[in-house]
C-alpha cells in the first residue's frame, strides 16, 4: 500500500513539474537575447498592472498614476531604456500636495508635473534637455536652479519656482567670462539682457539662492513606482 502511494506521488509531482516548463514551439530556437527582451517587456506590462493594486492607490501617488503610465508605455519598444529613468514626489511650494519630479538620478531634474483642479498638469514653463549640458538641481528655498557652461567658459544660470500654483521661469545670469569677466541680467519683463557689476551680480544670486543649499532627492526608478 505504501508503494502504490509513493508511485502516485511520484506521478503528480512529475506533472506539476511538466506543467510549469516552458518549451519553444518545435523547430524553433531561443536565444538568451529574445529570453531578456520578452523579460524586460513582460516587466514593462507588469508595471502597470501593479499600479491597479490596493497598496498603490494612496492620495500621495494615485493621482500621477496616468502620467507614469503614459510615460513607461513611451518605453514598450526600448525597455532597457526605462532603467535610467527616476522619479521623485516632493512639495516644492510647501502647499501640502507633492509634485512628480521625472529625472534622471545622478543628473538632475527633466520634468515638474503638479495637481491642479485633481488633475496631473506637467509645468511647460521648466524645459531640460539632459543632453544639451544644463543641469538642473533643486534648493532648499524651492528653487529650481539650472546652470551650464557655454562653449567652455559662459556661465549661465537660470532660475524657476512656484508662483501663483505653476513653476515659472524668474530669470537669469551670466558670467561672460570671455568679454573680461562682464556679468549679466535677463529681465522677464523687458525680455532684455542688460548688463550688471559683479556685486549686484553676488546679490542677485543670493536673493534667488537663499543659502545656496541643494535638496537630496530620493530618486526611485520609474518602474517602481507604486510599490
Amino acid at each position: 500500500m505504501g508503494r502504490k502511494v509513493f508511485v502516485v506521488l511520484s506521478l503528480l509531482f512529475a506533472g506539476l513539474c511538466a506543467c510549469g516548463e516552458v518549451v519553444p514551439p518545435e523547430g524553433t530556437s531561443t536565444s538568451m537575447a529574445t529570453l531578456n527582451s520578452v523579460t524586460l517587456t513582460t516587466t514593462a506590462e507588469e508595471i502597470t498592472a501593479d499600479m491597479t493594486r490596493p497598496s498603490a492607490t494612496t492620495a500621495e501617488i494615485k493621482p500621477y498614476f496616468e502620467v507614469i503610465k503614459s510615460k513607461i508605455k513611451m518605453y514598450d519598444a526600448y525597455p532597457e531604456q526605462l532603467i535610467d529613468q527616476s522619479y521623485v514626489l516632493y512639495d516644492l511650494d510647501n502647499n501640502g500636495t507633492k509634485e512628480l519630479l521625472l529625472g534622471l538620478e545622478g543628473w538632475g531634474i527633466t520634468d515638474v508635473y503638479t495637481i491642479q483642479n485633481d488633475i496631473a498638469v506637467r509645468q511647460e514653463e521648466f524645459f531640460v534637455d539632459p543632453y544639451g549640458g544644463a543641469q538642473p538641481v533643486l534648493l532648499k528655498n524651492g528653487t529650481i536652479r539650472k546652470e551650464w557652461v557655454h562653449d567652455g567658459c559662459q556661465l549661465n544660470i537660470s532660475y524657476h519656482c512656484f508662483e501663483d500654483g505653476e513653476l515659472k521661469f524668474q530669470t537669469s545670469l551670466r558670467d561672460d567670462c570671455d568679454n573680461w569677466g562682464s556679468f549679466f541680467h535677463y529681465n522677464p519683463a523687458t525680455k532684455k539682457e542688460t548688463p550688471i557689476t559683479k556685486a549686484e551680480f553676488n546679490r542677485l544670486q543670493k536673493e534667488l539662492e537663499g543659502d545656496g543649499e541643494v535638496v537630496e532627492l530620493d530618486w526611485k526608478p520609474l518602474a517602481e513606482y507604486g510599490r
